[in-house]
């Protein structure tokens, strides 16, 4: 079986936590005292109450950010080193963690089980899912200074941000236009880009075929029958 016939597994968290729900009763009950949840275990309960508290008792000592959880704080550390242990078996993508790679897999299968309860749109993520109900509820969490904007997203803002002051950091190599963003530019090397290329590529072709035919009959025609092509000079991208 190929990679791309095996079956992503979405259920395999419902079934752990069923089969979690079986044993529960031979257990014993730890209620949280704030909100009445049950754990099996001290420890589940102390990292359970820190979501009411807010504490985060784990530092990264790299760049001093907070956790909750001692294995929060390694995922994160993971940033810094650039280790990506978790790889998607279909296009090879790695993650930092086990959750982004779960998540990630359900976009090869088209998969979104996430669906808002506002309209009928359905995402892959829960990430993808809060990011859209910020568009019902009007509370982004970040807003443009000038416009009011809303983003949900620092990267996004910030390249909204650089549109309103008219600074344009990419540039096009072949025709010197300028782009806020470096996904603009690509966009616009697949769509304009090509289409000169392909003309550039026909003339090229059209010059050597008359260079071959020059060669071909040379004692019959001097260069001078082939004075009036002009010289082409092309930069492309890639062979600066």
């Amino acid at each position: 079986m190929s990679v791309q016939e095996i079956p992503l597994d979405l259920s395999s968290r419902k079934k752990r936590q069923r089969e979690h729900s079986k044993n529960i009763k031979y257990q014993r009950h730890l209620p949280c005292q704030i909100c009445g949840k049950n754990f099996d275990r001290p420890s589940l309960l102390k990292r359970h109450l820190r979501t009411h508290t807010g504490e985060k008792p784990h530092g990264c000592a790299i760049c001093g950010k907070m956790f909750s959880t001692s294995s929060s704080l390694n995922t994160h550390v993971r940033i810094h080193t650039g280790e990506r242990p978790h790889e998607c078996p279909m296009c090879g993508k790695r993650f930092t963690a086990s959750s982004n790679l779960y998540y990630h897999r359900m976009t090869h299968y088209k998969v979104k089980p996430h669906k808002c309860t506002e309209c009928e749109r359905s995402f892959p993520t829960p990430g993808d899912l809060k990011a859209h109900s910020y568009s019902h509820t009007g509370n982004w969490p970040l807003r443009c200074p000038i416009c009011y904007r809303g983003f949900c997203k620092p990267r996004i803002l910030h390249h909204h941000i650089e549109h309103h002051k008219g600074f344009h950091a990419k540039q096009c190599r072949m025709c010197k236009t300028k782009f806020t963003s470096l996904k603009n530019l690509r966009f616009h090397d697949c769509t304009n880009n090509s289409q000169l290329l392909q003309h550039l590529s026909t003339k090229l072709e059209d010059i050597s075929t008359i260079e071959k035919t020059s060669s071909f009959n040379n004692n019959k025609f001097n260069n001078s029958t082939f004075s009036c092509i002009p010289s082409i000079a092309i930069s492309f991208p890639w062979m600066s």
